[in-house]
């Protein structure tokens, strides 16, 4: 049976939909987060460049989700989602959503204009991105807990690291969504 011949609210379909990208970063994430191995990166980016080659690719699939199917549907995905990884890896799923909503955040300064002599680096999404997981994500050599950041407690951010973590971002995000996105080409999907 085809994609298109299941009906988008089935749990078959929704679980399809929810196993795909997990599918594809399986096979694909070694090779992504090892990108950053290609430019001399410091070993003790790659717990940070793994996760972070899971998490921003998966927003973007979860944000597609919503955009073709709703947001009734893209919940459902991310449910599924969410528990698969939980049960693969207890608390993946709390931890991949904190990551999305550091990802949000970043995204979110697309409306912010950036000032300073830095300001055109941060204009793509990806570099933006990168910069939030680079602080937020706690397998980050640059962590910056809460605690830090309320007593001005910020590391110094390698520039080379940031580059790179966004350029695998952006590389992984398009690979994603080309695998994918043809299950939401208008002529397949049914409402």
């Amino acid at each position: 049976m085809e994609i298109d011949q299941l009906e988008v609210g089935s749990g078959k379909y929704l679980h399809s939909l929810a196993v795909l990208p997990i599918s594809f970063l399986s096979e694909q994430c070694d090779r992504l987060a090892g990108l950053c191995e290609q430019t001399g990166i410091d070993d003790h980016y790659r717990n940070l460049f793994a996760s972070s080659v899971w998490v921003y690719p998966m927003h973007a699939y979860v944000a597609l989700v919503h955009d073709r199917l709703g947001a009734p549907v893209a919940q459902a995905v991310w449910s599924y989602q969410r528990n698969m990884l939980d049960e693969a890896d207890a608390g993946a799923g709390v931890s991949m959503e904190s990551a999305f909503m550091l990802i949000d955040k970043a995204l979110k300064l697309d409306d912010l204009r950036m000032d300073g002599p830095d300001a055109d680096r941060y204009e793509l999404p990806e570099a933006r991105v990168a910069l939030a997981l680079l602080q937020g994500l706690p397998e980050s050599p640059h962590y910056s807990s809460h605690n830090d950041a309320l007593h001005g407690k910020f590391r110094k951010i390698h520039m080379q690291a940031e580059e790179c973590l966004a350029h695998c971002l952006s590389r992984a995000r398009a690979e994603l969504l080309a695998a994918c996105g043809e299950l939401f080409t208008s002529n397949q999907v049914r409402h």
